[in-house]
């Protein structure tokens, strides 16, 4: 009876008009919000497709550009070193070697004959000492700086390292090749590591860290770092003498 008569009294009704009206007016505010952070969240969306849509056109057009060029370029190259042109040795070394710096982000252009064999590079020892047999070009090239450590990769035939009169080789871990990409930049790396981490380790050591890592990195598509996990493994197994 004391509720009912409450809810009769003026003050009661008037209080609860008063926050059913707070309530709505609350309710209101919260989906008005809602609505304006939702529709400038679109237009910011739509902002943004528009830009990089933009972008891409942009970098589309230069890339064209740039590949017409590039395309130019190789043409004339793959002229001047057809086998009866008038570019000697040394002309088409320097030839390689101003396209490579007319094009961002190549580092080393390499001319293959139809067997797959290298016949210049204007990186490796084929293009530094044109017409010298490796061994030989080798010791021209530790003769600069005799006691400088000197990595000399094989791809997967091994690899040397060599300093002072030290010289140590190594056959490569047979590893399921995926993609060479970033081998040689990863047997550097691998190295760099273990000079730095294991300074107490001998000279074979050290190259099988250089080639654990770059084995490891031919597992992966693209150049993709190897895990520290398959470098240690391929580490140990050197280590053991196992390279199959």
């Amino acid at each position: 009876m004391f509720v009912k008569h409450y809810k009769k009294l003026p003050g009661f009704r008037t209080m609860a008009a008063e926050w059913l009206m707070l309530g709505f007016v609350l309710v209101l505010s919260g989906l008005l919000i809602a609505y304006f952070v939702w529709n400038e969240r679109g237009l910011l969306m739509t902002s943004n497709i528009e830009r990089m849509r933009l972008q891409t056109l942009i970098i589309d057009e230069n890339l064209s550009h740039q590949l017409d060029g590039v395309r130019s370029a190789l043409d004339s190259v793959r002229d001047a070193l057809r086998a009866n042109g008038n570019c000697a040795l040394e002309c088409r070394r320097t030839l390689l070697q101003s396209l490579k710096r007319a094009m961002p982000g190549v580092r080393a252009l390499l001319v293959l004959d139809r067997k797959g064999a290298i016949v210049m590079s204007d990186d490796d020892l084929r293009g530094l000492f044109p017409g010298v047999p490796l061994d030989d070009a080798l010791r021209q090239l530790r003769a600069m700086s005799p006691s400088a450590l000197c990595l000399f990769t094989r791809g997967g035939s091994g690899a040397s390292l060599l300093r002072d009169a030290q010289r140590c080789d190594a056959l490569a871990p047979r590893v399921e090749v995926v993609d060479t990409v970033g081998a040689g930049d990863a047997s550097v790396a691998g190295l760099l590591h273990s000079l730095t981490r294991h300074p107490d380790r001998g000279l074979r050591e050290h190259l099988h860290a250089a080639l654990a890592s770059g084995s490891a990195a031919c597992q992966h598509a693209g150049a993709t770092p190897p895990s520290r996990q398959a470098v240690e493994r391929l580490y140990e197994q050197l280590q053991s003498g196992l390279t199959a």
